[in-house]
């Protein structure tokens, strides 16, 4: 149990609108949006760096810097 009055009580409350008597369909809610936006998130994450259609990943370009003679 979180206490409504204690400091991080209100700071839950301030900035997700947590409610220590949360309803039924506050939760349902919560995990309507949690579970998808969660699951985006670890799969974006796992994706890792972008490779060429090849299957393997882009060479590395090398600029040259020529000196210009003064």
């Amino acid at each position: 149990m979180i206490p409504p009055d204690s400091w991080y009580g209100t700071l839950l409350k301030g900035t997700l609108n947590f409610s220590p008597a949360t309803t039924w369909i506050e939760l349902a809610a919560w995990l309507a949006y949690l579970l998808p936006a969660l699951t985006l998130f670890i799969l974006k994450s796992r994706q890792g760096r972008p490779t060429s259609t090849t299957g393997t990943a882009a060479p590395e370009r090398q600029i040259a810097i020529a000196a210009v003679p003064g």
